[in-house]
């Protein structure tokens, strides 16, 4: 840690050895800093050797005075009045919160409540505190602790939104053939398209959902359909539709609560198999639509 004075000249070194992330007292007189560690809103959880703690640095006697005894995330120190507000992730859901220091009793009170994404970034002007979550802005008047959302509007011409054509050519992401040869099926832009090979019929696009996205298309062997994951209902499910592109698609399963991969058919059409990021085997009757888990390994291989 260095100072520099606001009107420029050569910064000079703090007295404490390292640090990161400070605050000084409203007399500035003392200083709280982390002594070591690298905040990263990444590292969840971390208790390692590196996690932060907090220390607090006297100037007038020189003294080091340890702030925080709870290993894991204590960081982004703010001193407001006789508190000290900081992020830790001490809350028994492990998510990052605002939390405060009382000096006079030394109590740690948490002040938000959050148990689905953690608080970020925090900076303050000594009244209010600003920070991230979920990719929103957030402010918190330190006199009440009450938290609101702050609407950012940034005027602009939009025209990144602006209707445009695009060639999904560019965009591919997954792709399988017919087992005849004659037909592709593409995952571009978040749409399904079928295109034959030999240029016989112009391509189709099978979805045409701007809203939705739609991953991982297969062919069944006989080529009349594919089966692909849709995030239409909110979550990833399987769907299955007509390469006519004439009907409406059929859903599959409803209960998917993660990502899943590698769709394949079975030989005569009727089953599918797949897996997730946990490392399990599905299989699935697309006629009664009943889903048997298989197989499950918590290794990589």
């Amino acid at each position: 840690l260095y100072t520099v004075t606001p009107g420029g000249g050569m910064p000079e070194q703090m007295p404490m050895e390292r640090g990161i992330l400070c605050s000084y007292s409203p007399d500035g007189s003392k200083l709280a800093y982390n002594r070591r560690g690298n905040e990263e809103y990444y590292w969840k959880r971390y208790k390692g050797g590196q996690y932060t703690d907090i220390w607090q640095y006297d100037f007038t006697s020189g003294a080091f005075t340890a702030l925080t005894d709870y290993v894991g995330k204590n960081a982004y120190p703010m001193w407001i009045g006789n508190r000290m507000y900081f992020v830790s992730d001490r809350a028994k859901s492990g998510i990052a919160n605002l939390f405060t220091y009382d000096f006079a009793t030394k109590k740690v009170e948490q002040i938000t409540d959050f148990a689905d994404f953690d608080v970020q970034q925090p900076g303050t002007d000594g009244k209010t505190i600003a920070f991230v979550r979920a990719g929103q802005l957030y402010a918190l008047d330190t006199a009440t602790n009450k938290v609101r959302s702050v609407a950012v509007e940034m005027p602009s011409d939009r025209w990144q939104l602006a209707d445009r054509t695009t060639n999904p050519r560019d965009y591919i992401h997954a792709m399988t053939v017919s087992n005849d040869g004659k037909t592709a099926v593409f995952e571009a832009r978040g749409d399904i398209f079928t295109v034959a090979t030999d240029d016989s019929r112009p391509p189709r696009n099978l979805s045409g959902t701007p809203g939705t996205r739609e991953r991982f298309p297969t062919l069944s062997p006989d080529g009349k359909r594919v089966a692909f994951y849709s995030d239409k209902s909110g979550d990833y499910q399987i769907y299955v539709t007509d390469t006519s592109g004439d009907k409406p698609w059929e859903q599959l399963t409803t209960t998917l609560d993660r990502t899943a991969y590698h769709l394949e058919w079975s030989p005569d059409g009727a089953r599918l198999l797949f897996g997730n990021k946990d490392f399990s085997l599905f299989l699935l009757d697309i006629a009664t639509k009943t889903l048997t888990k298989l197989a499950t390994s918590n290794q990589m291989k």
